[in-house]
C-alpha cells in the first residue's frame, strides 16, 4: 500500500506513513466508526468513505515570494560561482 500524501510504501498494518507521519486510518462521516488504510466502506454501517483530500500548501506571504525569487540558487550550473558541497 502506498501512503495517499506522500505516495511512499507503507508496511501492512501500519497506522502511521513512516516516512511523512501520515495517518493512515479513514473516519466514517455517517457513523465515526475508525476504519482501516484502504477501506473503501465503513466496517461498522457500509457507508462508502471518501479519503480526506491532501491539505493545500500554505500561501507564501509577498515578503516570502520576493526572499524565494532572490535566493541564490544552490548548486545552480547557470551560476556555477554558486556551488556548496
Amino acid at each position: 500500500m502506498k501512503c495517499p500524501k506522500c505516495n511512499f510504501d507503507i508496511p501492512v498494518g501500519a497506522k502511521f506513513c513512516n516516512e511523512c507521519g501520515h495517518k493512515l486510518e479513514i473516519t466514517c462521516s455517517e457513523c465515526g466508526q475508525i476504519n482501516p488504510p484502504g477501506s473503501k466502506f465503513c466496517i461498522e454501517c457500509g457507508h462508502q468513505l471518501i479519503p480526506a483530500p491532501a491539505p493545500l500548501p500554505k500561501e507564501l506571504s509577498n515578503d516570502e515570494k520576493i526572499e524565494k525569487m532572490l535566493r541564490p540558487r544552490i548548486n545552480d550550473p547557470e551560476n556555477p560561482a554558486i556551488v556548496y558541497p
